[in-house]
């Protein structure tokens, strides 16, 4: 059918056809409307497939070996709210063995990827425009008009045709690249299960007791599958990933005015699924090995925080204000009061997850943070143990027993900054810590960006008296210790200590111009007062032995280093750091140093300096006042003596073997192999030429 032969009543053009809003194509199932044949058409045999799964007692109906398309479910999304706005059987208890069923089944195959052989273009959702606007598009093919009929339209729908052409054209590659790339429901069950197993556990922002595929948007899943496929042993698995998240990418970008309206079954409010697909896309591409992608993660990473604000979603329902869960509630109730609650965690963590985004987003650009993390209205997320439970029954026990209370993030904040803090800290659940150590972390990118007087900054001695309570109170404290903060906790606060000496995204880049090595890493160039840094200078700095100590201390944490949590994904950003400071003291200095045999870090960074006097190099000193000049240090304390260019290659293989998963260490590995062949030749150059 010609979409264009259906004209709008009460006007003679038949070019204001469906685009305005008017959705001729009603369901004779649900009597809902559709602006197009074909998206009906689709519609209907969702009808069709769950009127079988009903008479099976199956999930949705599916082949595993079916022609892929990536755009089922998107094509059944209407621009009315959504569907699945409310649960369709709120009592009944979950099972999250249901929702592996329609994984395992080849079902997932099914609800994302159909009917690709019946569609010529794989159609993104853009089915809304202003009343009256025109687009000339027929179904599944270019837009076409003749030059008269083009001289007589206005500029903008010349530019908004050529724009649908862009699409359309879009569409078609996506579709013929999804069309031979021979995806199968395996393929697609076994990245699905990676996430849950690798990334989940390590980024808790989804309930998977409660999650259930059926009820998620097509772009979410696609950005779970994304990541779930670095884990795959697969051939192709990591191109294939990259395609998927392109998809999602596309449909989120072009189409988030109707996903923003989405509603879960149990959520309060819409929008937190298009949330999350932005938290999990940006995380994809922030640790990808495509320098455009990691680009892109820098350039739309504001974007979550806007959706969040334009749904509503700061505003988080207190689901247990009127009193706790006792486990003589009935089965009903409970499951009820759990789905309940789980939502409403997975809403203020999806905000959360952003804010740790950001904060990685900034140290990998060397630009300022997105948002303003020291007014975030948000309470800290509950404990682990009450997220993670596997049952109401469990979750009942645990959110009973945890004693965190959920207070806004912009109160932890003002406690946190206080001198008293090591005496009365807060209990925070790994996520909540990360949220806060980020938030530092967007402090210090804010300190990198003043060059002259700035009113309202926070001051680094602030931030480092923040940092140190943090480890006090929150990281190796007893009852930290019983919340679950461990070594990647630990790994990420010696990074953001290391940036506050200074930028390492910015020594980088001089390491680079220095030695010609390609710039392949930092997203956005960010023009910066560092960018012009002397390296020479800096590596006789207090500040350049304090990062040093931190690297090292980075580089035996990641030897002790449970390997389910070397997926986290700040781990190769932990290793590149290390490494950049390393390796400037390394090949600026020297190879071989002492280093204080024990020490602490309030010492380190709240003692007083003694300031150095002779800048030239004396026999008789001591090897670390002749580098840093800092021998308070050392005077009354034992030392031991540190090899770099070995820390350098210890480094240099975890990031090449176990954290070679995330695609951005393949090449974060190339620079420190060059760094290392550079400092080698360096301190032993009969052996280097010999290589």
């Amino acid at each position: 059918m010609n979409i264009q032969s259906i004209g709008v009543p009460g006007t003679s053009s038949p070019k204001r056809f469906i685009y305005a809003n008017l959705k001729p194509f009603q369901c004779p199932k649900c009597g809902r409307h559709f602006g197009r044949q074909d998206v009906l058409g689709r519609h209907l045999r969702l009808h069709a497939r769950n009127d079988d799964s009903e008479d099976q007692q199956l999930g949705l109906q599916g082949s595993p070996n079916d022609p892929v398309s990536a755009q089922a479910t998107l094509s059944s999304i209407s621009t009315d709210r959504a569907t699945f706005s409310q649960p369709t059987d709120p009592l009944r208890p979950h099972n999250f063995a249901e929702s592996n069923a329609l994984l395992e089944s080849g079902n997932l195959l099914e609800w994302l990827m159909s009917d690709i052989d019946r569609a010529s273009v794989v159609p993104l959702p853009l089915l809304d425009f202003p009343p009256g606007m025109s687009t000339g598009i027929d179904t599944f093919s270019y837009p076409h008009s003749d030059l008269e009929t083009e001289a007589y339209e206005a500029p903008g729908n010349t530019a908004l045709n050529q724009i649908y052409r862009m699409i359309d054209d879009l569409s078609k590659r996506l579709n013929s690249d999804i069309h031979s790339s021979g995806f199968t429901s395996t393929f697609l069950d076994s990245c699905l299960q990676e996430f849950f197993t690798r990334i989940l556990p390590n980024f808790p922002v989804i309930h998977k007791q409660t999650f259930s595929p059926q009820k998620t948007i097509p772009p979410l899943l696609l950005n779970m599958v994304a990541l779930g496929s670095l884990f795959v042993c697969e051939k192709d698995s990591v191109e294939k990933g990259e395609m998927l998240w392109r998809l999602g990418h596309t449909t989120a970008a072009t189409s988030w005015q109707t996903l923003i309206e989405i509603r879960g079954p149990w959520d309060s409010c819409d929008g937190i699924q298009l949330v999350l697909t932005a938290l999990l896309g940006q995380t994809y591409a922030l640790v990808s090995k495509n320098p455009d992608f990691r680009t892109t993660a820098s350039v739309f990473h504001g974007l979550g925080f806007y959706w969040a604000r334009s749904s509503g979603m700061y505003s988080v329902q207190d689901v247990l204000s009127k009193g706790r869960p006792n486990v003589d509630m009935s089965e009903r109730e409970k499951d009820t009061l759990w789905k309940t609650w789980a939502a409403s965690e997975v809403q203020r963590r999806a905000i959360l997850g952003h804010y740790i985004l950001d904060g990685l987003i900034s140290q990998a650009s060397g630009s300022p943070a997105s948002a303003r993390h020291l007014i975030n209205s948000l309470g800290t997320a509950c404990s682990d143990a009450a997220f993670s439970a596997e049952t109401a029954d469990e979750w009942i026990i645990e959110i009973n027993r945890s004693e965190q209370p959920q207070i806004p993030v912009s109160e932890a904040f003002v406690r946190i900054f206080t001198n008293e803090y090591g005496a009365n800290p807060l209990r925070l659940s790994r996520l909540s810590t990360f949220v806060i150590i980020e938030g530092l972390q967007s402090l210090v990118s804010d300190l990198h960006e003043i060059r002259g007087p700035v009113f309202g900054t926070v001051s680094q001695e602030q931030i480092v008296q923040a940092m140190l309570n943090i480890y006090q109170g929150n990281i190796i404290s007893p009852s930290a210790q019983s919340e679950g903060q461990d070594l990647p906790t630990l790994l990420r606060w010696h990074s953001v200590f290391i940036e506050i000496t200074a930028p390492s995204i910015l020594i980088y880049r001089c390491l680079c111009n220095r030695y010609q090595l390609p710039q392949v890493l930092g997203g956005i160039h960010a023009k910066s007062r560092l960018e012009d840094i002397d390296l020479n200078q800096w590596v006789m700095k207090q500040d350049a032995f304090k990062a040093v100590l931190h690297a090292i201390s980075i580089t035996r944490l990641l030897e002790h280093l449970p390997l389910s949590q070397v997926y986290m994904i700040h781990v190769p950003t932990a290793i590149f750091t290390s490494v950049m400071v390393l390796a400037t003291v390394c090949i600026l200095n020297r190879n071989v140093i002492e280093i204080p045999e024990k020490h602490t870090w309030i010492d380190i960074w709240k003692g007083s300096p003694i300031p150095r006097t002779d800048q030239t190099s004396s026999s008789n000193a001591s090897e670390l006042t002749d580098m840093f000049g800092c021998p308070e240090h050392i005077e009354q304390t034992k030392s031991t003596t540190v090899n770099l260019l070995e820390m350098m290659n210890s480094l240099h293989v975890i990031l090449t073997t176990v954290a070679s998963k995330w695609g951005t260490s393949t090449q974060m590995g190339d620079i420190i192999g060059r760094l290392v062949v550079i400092a080698r030749e360096k301190h032993n150059p009969v052996n280097s030429s010999n290589v």
